[in-house]
C-alpha cells in the first residue's frame, strides 16, 4: 500500500506524490521536524497538527494517510505566509541539521525527491493557474502578442505599416512555435489563456496580458512567480511606456541609466533592474 499527496482532487496521476507507508513515516518526521524548529503563527502551528495527525494515521492505519494540500487548514489571509512557511519547512527538512535529529538512518536518494515535489506542489496553491506553454497554446499566445502589442505600443511608435501589416497572428505563431522558445514561456491559464511571460536566462523579455483582462492582477501573479522560481535580475522596458515602468517599479524593479535604440525605430528601450 502507499500514500499519495495530491494539489487537489482534480490533479492528474502524474504529478502525485506517492510515498510506501515506511518512507511517508520518515517524509512526515523530517517535514514536521523542520517545520517545529522555525518560529510559527497560530496558523502555522495548525498546519504542523495537520501533519502530525497524517503521521498518526499512518502508524495506526498503513496507506490511509495520503491527502490533497487543500485540504489542509489554511487562512485566507495569511496564505502566502503560511505556505512559503511550509515550502521553507521541506526545503529545510532536507538539510544535514535536521536529518541528523531523526533517530534512525534515512534513504536520502528517495526521500529527498519526495520533499521537493512537496514543495512544487505547494508553490501551485498561490500560482493554480500559472503553466508552462505547450504548443496547443501557440495560437493563443500569437493573438494575445499580436492584439496587445498593437494597442500598446501603437501610439509610441506611429507605424501602422508594421502593426497592420508585419505584425500578424501567423507570423508570430509561427515564431513562437519553436520549442526553444516555448520552453522558457509561462502562461496564466484559468480555463482561457490571458497572459504569458518569457524568460531568457535572469531576463524578463515580454510579459503580456490580454487587453480584456488586464488590471485583474494577471501580470503580478505572472511576474512574482518568475521572480521567485528564477534567477531574474533584469529587463527592457520602452522608455515611453509609463505604464510598464510604474507596473515594473512596483515589483522591485529599478530604472537604470542603461538605455538603447529599439532595433528597427527611433525609440529608447531602457533597462531595469531588482
Amino acid at each position: 500500500m502507499s500514500n499519495i499527496i495530491r494539489l487537489n482532487e482534480t490533479s492528474p496521476n502524474t504529478e502525485w506524490l506517492v510515498m510506501s507507508n515506511q518512507g511517508t513515516d520518515c517524509f512526515l518526521d523530517l517535514l514536521i521536524c523542520a517545520a517545529e524548529a522555525m518560529e510559527q503563527t497560530a496558523h502555522q502551528r495548525e498546519l504542523v497538527c495537520f501533519l502530525k495527525d497524517q503521521k498518526e494515521i499512518n502508524e495506526n492505519a498503513p496507506g490511509n494517510a495520503g491527502f490533497d494540500l487543500a485540504e489542509m487548514p489554511w487562512q485566507k489571509e495569511t496564505l502566502t505566509e503560511d505556505v512559503r512557511f511550509l515550502i521553507h519547512a521541506a526545503e529545510q527538512a532536507e538539510s544535514e541539521e535536521v536529518c541528523a535529529r531523526l533517530p534512525y538512518e534515512i534513504s536520502r536518494d528517495i526521500v529527498m525527491p519526495w520533499l521537493s515535489q512537496f514543495a512544487e506542489l505547494a508553490e501551485h496553491i498561490l500560482y493554480p493557474m500559472i503553466r508552462k506553454a505547450a504548443s496547443e497554446d501557440v495560437p493563443r499566445i500569437a493573438e494575445i502578442l499580436v492584439f496587445t502589442k498593437r494597442m500598446h505600443y501603437r501610439s509610441i511608435f506611429h507605424n501602422d505599416a508594421y502593426s497592420f501589416n508585419e505584425l500578424q497572428v501567423l507570423s508570430e505563431a509561427k515564431k513562437y512555435a519553436d520549442p526553444a522558445v516555448l520552453d522558457r514561456m509561462l502562461i496564466y491559464d484559468d480555463g482561457i489563456v490571458k497572459g504569458l511571460i518569457h524568460i531568457e536566462n535572469n531576463e524578463i523579455r515580454e510579459l503580456y496580458v490580454d487587453s480584456f483582462f488586464q488590471d485583474q492582477g494577471i501580470g503580478s501573479a505572472l511576474i512574482e512567480y518568475v521572480k521567485e522560481q528564477y534567477p531574474i535580475s533584469f529587463l527592457w522596458v520602452l522608455e515611453k511606456n509609463k505604464d510598464a515602468v510604474r507596473f515594473y517599479e512596483a515589483h522591485g524593479f529599478h530604472l537604470t541609466d542603461t538605455r538603447k535604440l529599439e532595433e528597427g525605430t527611433t525609440e529608447y528601450i531602457v533597462m531595469m533592474e531588482r
